[in-house]
């Protein structure tokens, strides 16, 4: 706008052979030198990231208010402009004060409040750029201000039309031709030529980049809501408006994000976790990458699965161990367990990852104690089924374990073999439920152990204490 300024003010003046180097200094002085002093200061956080790649606060900063300091560097420099023009008009005229003031509002308007929208217009769009850019390349996402398109657009509407009308009475007034609206191109009087072309253009211009800002927030929301649709959940939308286009960009992302994690939590864990752990994990943000937790593990096993196989079609196989499965998996929710892996008529179930359980030995027992008792009244596809438990309680490495496309949440380390080991020493002892020494301690309930010392278990150097759960 200040090159526009300054080439329609300096051609008009050139064709009709005014005086024109006033105007052009001061323009050269205020919006030149002084605009790329304020622009340097506005722009350095920017430049700062660009060159180093840190403090992404700063930059982003920096880029959501760049259409607010840029006006405000505008309405510096057009103070300083204004102040040199009436200097000059005023030192070289006797004017009366209700002229001077006058010319003063004419000037205020014009380089004010129009001038000073359509630098906001034209930043703004820039703004726009920035952003697309900067989520294109980084992946940076910039949150919507408080900002009302009703407001907006009022404001804009009131000034796009009674801004020119107040610039073009003041020509016409002072020029006290009114005949000069017929005879633009004839009269020596540059004025009103110029100021009519720098309005026309202005107006053009807001309105072409105004309705395109509105536009494509629109078309960003729309494309983004395409993309979710089809299945890519977690997609960001750019933010590229700080109006009701922002808030609904930034609502859209939080609703990407929930599904994206929903869709995760289904990935992850399957149909074996409870609803309401689900819900745990997705509003906690738990830490999949890996950690060091205190777990207890529960092995279940279907004893002489082999011999019951034998007997069976594939298909009856399948239901009886579906209906199994079943069974278990709901008693091992109740008690705040997740199942993390079918091992062909086994399950492997975790308590106290990824939710904290407190009393994760209490409740891995209980439900063991349930997945006995409450079989021995039921058939699975016709079958009578008994099933081997083995409890250990240790620190396990819990988190997601495997290639980069295919992860799975899983916990490993000795106390999870011990368990395996303690569901399989069942067959020696003809018993039904066998826990760990460190199952045992943490227990705060009652049931009745036997306890078994001296007892070899292959990978363990040293002799283990079990104990036998009596039902």
């Amino acid at each position: 706008f200040v090159i526009l300024v300054v080439f329609v003010h300096t051609l008009i003046a050139i064709i009709y052979g005014n005086s024109w180097l006033e105007s052009f200094i001061s323009s050269v002085v205020a919006f030149g030198i002084i605009n790329l002093l304020l622009a340097d200061r506005i722009f350095k956080p920017i430049e700062e990231y660009l060159r180093s790649g840190k403090d992404v606060k700063a930059l982003k900063t920096a880029v959501s208010k760049l259409n607010y300091n840029s006006t405000l560097a505008f309405l510096e420099s057009s103070a300083v402009y204004i102040l040199l023009r009436l200097f000059m008009i005023f030192s070289a005229q006797d004017l009366s004060s209700s002229d001077k003031y006058n010319i003063f509002f004419a000037f205020v308007n014009r380089y004010v409040v129009l001038a000073a929208f359509v630098t906001y217009v034209i930043v703004s769009y820039f703004t726009v750029e920035l952003k697309k850019y900067f989520y294109e390349k980084e992946g940076l996402i910039f949150h919507a201000k408080s900002e009302r398109l009703m407001i907006k657009m009022a404001i804009a509407f009131a000034i796009l039309l009674i801004s020119p009308l107040i610039d073009i009475y003041y020509i016409l007034y002072y020029s006290g031709k009114w005949h000069l609206f017929v005879r633009l191109f004839t009269d020596k009087d540059t004025s009103l030529v110029s100021t009519l072309l720098i309005l026309l253009l202005a107006v053009v211009i807001s309105a072409a980049i105004f309705s395109k800002e509105i536009y494509r927030g629109f078309k960003e929301l729309a494309s983004s809501f395409e993309r979710v649709r089809n299945g890519n959940y977690g997609y960001q939308a750019v933010v590229l408006t700080n109006d009701e286009f922002g808030v609904l960009a930034d609502d859209f992302n939080q609703m990407s994000k929930g599904l994206e994690e929903r869709e995760f939590i289904r990935d992850t864990f399957g149909k074996y976790i409870a609803p309401e752990i689900a819900a745990e994990v997705i509003g906690k943000r738990l830490n999949l990458s890996g950690e060091l937790r205190n777990t207890t593990i529960l092995f279940t096993d279907i004893a002489d699965y082999t011999s019951i196989s034998e007997k069976m079609t594939p298909e009856e196989l399948v239901k009886m161990l579906n209906e199994y499965f079943s069974f278990m998996i709901g008693i091992i929710q109740t008690n705040k367990g997740v199942v993390n892996k079918f091992i062909g008529d086994s399950v492997m179930a975790v308590f106290n990852a990824p939710v904290k359980d407190e009393e994760h030995a209490d409740n891995a027992l209980k439900a063991a104690v349930e997945i006995i008792k409450g079989s021995e009244d039921i058939k699975f596809n016709g079958i009578k089924i008994r099933t081997r438990i083995g409890i250990n309680t240790g620190d396990v490495l819990v988190g997601n374990i495997g290639a980069t496309d295919r992860l799975e949440y899983t916990v490993i380390g000795d106390g999870v073999n011990l368990a395996s080991r303690l569901e399989q020493l069942n067959k020696n002892y003809g018993s039904n439920i066998m826990i760990g020494e460190r199952t045992k301690e943490l227990l705060k309930s009652e049931y009745k152990l036997d306890k078994i010392t001296g007892v070899q278990i292959k990978g363990k150097k040293e002799d283990q204490t079990v104990y036998k759960v009596n039902l």
